[in-house]
């Protein structure tokens, strides 16, 4: 599950743009079977495709409820700022998943 905080969450709250990914079906997941996955969290510049956007990879091993949040992702004076490009003036934020790895780790008994 993507998740959004505009108004970004713990220490980054009020100062960057927090995007997070959950394990949706954990509960099928033991702490025998985490997952891990490599993924990139993306926000386009939708005003030009040659325009670099916001992205970080992230690396995380998914074994209960817990979400992986990007640290510091985007600010949100950038967020807000419509020159950047990230939210145009319709206010319609894009938010990209492209998963480079999903595994299920199963460990030595």
């Amino acid at each position: 599950q993507l998740v959004v905080y505009p108004a970004g969450s713990g220490a980054d709250r009020g100062n960057y743009l927090t995007v997070s990914l959950k394990l949706a079906d954990y509960q099928k997941v033991t702490p025998k079977k985490p997952v891990y996955a490599e993924f990139k969290l993306k926000i386009p510049n939708q005003y030009s495709r040659n325009r670099a956007g916001a992205e970080q990879t992230v690396k995380y091993f998914f074994n209960s409820a817990a979400e992986k949040e990007s640290s510091k992702f985007l600010s949100r004076d950038d967020l807000y700022d419509t020159t950047k490009g990230y939210l145009p003036s319709n206010e319609t934020l894009v938010v990209e998943v492209q998963f480079l790895v999903v595994s299920v780790i199963k460990a030595n008994t």
